[in-house]
């Protein structure tokens, strides 16, 4: 079984993560399982530039979490790394970096980072603000989840 925070093997995700017909709630108890373990961390570094903002992040291998669910349509670049990220539409996809694509607004993903990963998204920020919080407050919906207490989503939203 897969220990809540903990890293996990390829075989282990294929083999344990169930996706059912009704993804968002097998993505809402995925994450509660998650959240309620031992945190990997997985720092982010934020660059700006004329009207642009870019959020590179660094994941270890064998880690296992679930995306911030976005406002907007993004593209994003796979620098480092090769990874498992499950798509609604797709299914499992397997990307070797480097690599490339569109986040489109309102998707959630489960990830699985087979080796280290960097990853890029890149965002519009016309107004040129560099307040991360006000940024990820224009980008980034507010977490929720069913499967948590109220006082766990408020932790999690600050």
């Amino acid at each position: 079984m897969i220990e809540s925070g903990s890293k996990v093997e390829l075989q282990e995700v294929i083999e344990e993560t169930q996706i059912v017909s009704d993804l968002q709630d097998s993505i809402y108890k995925l994450d509660a399982l998650l959240i309620k373990g031992e945190q990997v961390d997985c720092p982010i570094d934020h660059q700006f530039c004329q009207d642009m903002y870019l959020r590179e992040r660094f994941v270890p291998a064998g880690t296992l979490f679930t995306t911030y669910t976005w406002k907007e349509e993004h593209p994003f670049f796979g620098n480092m790394g090769e990874l498992l990220i499950w798509e609604e539409e797709k299914g499992w996809v397997h990307y070797v970096c480097p690599c490339r694509g569109i986040t489109k607004a309102g998707t959630k993903r489960i990830v699985y980072a087979i080796t280290d990963v960097i990853w890029t998204t890149v965002h519009a920020n016309p107004e040129n603000i560099t307040d991360v919080e006000v940024l990820e407050d224009r980008l980034l919906y507010k977490y929720e989840n069913p499967y948590l207490s109220l006082d766990e989503i408020k932790q999690i939203n600050q």
